[in-house]
């Protein structure tokens, strides 16, 4: 009754005026709830009544009105349909199956599964005679699965990508990935997940130090660690000790590694221990494309000729040619005249006269009246000539 907003039970096939099904647990109620009135559900997913009126019913075959009122059965021809089943019916069991309510117009072609599928999405939509328009299926409720799995999906995508599961697996997420642990106490813990810019595979254990040495064997620590973890990318390994020693790693690799104690050799004293690797296939880029040395160019070494079989060419002479010896250029001689040799003569001048009235004295004896006489000064001239010779 569309002046007073009420609905009537359908009781005619293929009824032009269906508008939806009653709902017994609306998850959502639009208008006032009020005693009498019954909920119509106009999407989503509800129980119907149903009979095999046009036949047993496949997960999937349209449904439409029938003659019988308040019951739905599935649609062989072109008309209005109430939506699609999402479980058999065959007149055997309960006659009410759940319907995925899409009030709509149905072509009336056969529908088909996918080729390879056999799920009820690919059976609602998309028909024998153009199974390849169908590309999306849009929805504005919530899709029960019934605990059956999704299958083949390529792609996950959260509202403007802010979580994705690629193709791949990786997960993305615009916050954080949380690991509920139950407590033992019985409750629910969120715990953060830990991330980092690389992918990152860790160990850990506990050893003893014997003599001042331990060598940790990964192998026998973890079989599995070395097998997926890079052996082109370096590990790294902390260790800390559980007594008053100094130890230090001298030796590390995809393998295992060495611990040494610093200054002595001490057994007994244990020391914790972690190993974190590149997860394989998934090392940085620099350890992937290291730096290319270039490849020196080879080496072409000449084919040594044994002189025993080498092929001597003839010598050819050329004949020589003698040129005239030039004449001498005739030299004039010239005269020599000795120049005589003149030698100086030295003059030797003779000595002053010495006078008989002078007397020789001796400064150094006193005098008659016992004072010693002052020396005299004698004038000197220097020699004119060293050749001279005292007289």
């Amino acid at each position: 009754d569309a002046t007073n907003e009420h609905v009537r039970r359908s009781s005619s096939s293929y009824d032009d005026a269906v508008a939806g099904i009653v709902s017994t647990r609306p998850g959502f109620l639009a208008g006032e709830n009020r005693e009498g009135d019954y909920p119509i559900a106009l999407a989503g997913r509800v129980p119907t009544k149903v009979s095999s009126e046009n036949g047993s019913i496949a997960v999937g075959d349209p449904l439409t009105t029938s003659t019988r009122a308040g019951y739905a059965m599935k649609a062989t021809k072109a008309g209005p349909i109430v939506g699609y089943a999402l479980e058999p019916y065959n007149g055997e069991a309960d006659d009410q199956i759940i319907v995925y309510v899409n009030v709509s117009y149905w072509g009336g072609d056969e529908t088909t599964p996918l080729p390879g599928t056999d799920n009820q999405a690919s059976q609602i939509l998309v028909s024998s005679s153009s199974p390849d328009t169908f590309t999306s299926l849009d929805m504005n409720g919530t899709i029960y699965m019934h605990a059956n799995d999704i299958v083949d999906v390529r792609r996950i995508a959260g509202i403007s990508d802010r979580w994705v599961i690629e193709e791949d697996g990786t997960i993305k997420t615009a916050s954080v990935v949380k690991t509920v642990i139950e407590s033992y106490q019985g409750e629910k813990i969120e715990t953060v997940a830990v991330t980092a810019k690389d992918a990152l595979v860790t160990l850990v254990g506990t050893a003893e130090l014997q003599n001042g040495v331990a060598v940790i064997d990964l192998e026998t620590e973890d079989t599995t660690f070395n097998d997926v973890t890079s052996t082109i990318a370096p590990v790294r390994v902390l260790v800390t000790p559980n007594g008053p020693v100094s130890l230090y790693v001298s030796e590390k690799s995809n393998d295992g590694f060495t611990v040494q104690q610093v200054g002595g050799a001490d057994s007994g004293i244990t020391f914790d221990w972690m190993i974190t690797a590149y997860r394989k296939d998934m090392e940085p880029e620099e350890y992937l494309h290291p730096e290319e040395v270039p490849a020196e160019e080879p080496v072409v070494e000449e084919p040594i000729v044994d002189a025993t079989t080498q092929t001597e060419e003839p010598v050819v002479e050329e004949p020589v040619v003698e040129e005239p010896a030039p004449e001498p250029t005739p030299t004039t001689e010239e005269t020599v005249v000795e120049v005589p040799v003149v030698e100086e003569v030295i003059v030797e001048e003779p000595a002053p006269p010495v006078s008989p009235d002078a007397t020789l004295t001796d400064s150094s004896l006193p005098a008659d009246d016992g004072t010693p006489a002052e020396p005299e000064p004698v004038a000197t001239e220097p020699d004119p000539s060293p050749s001279q010779t005292e007289v």
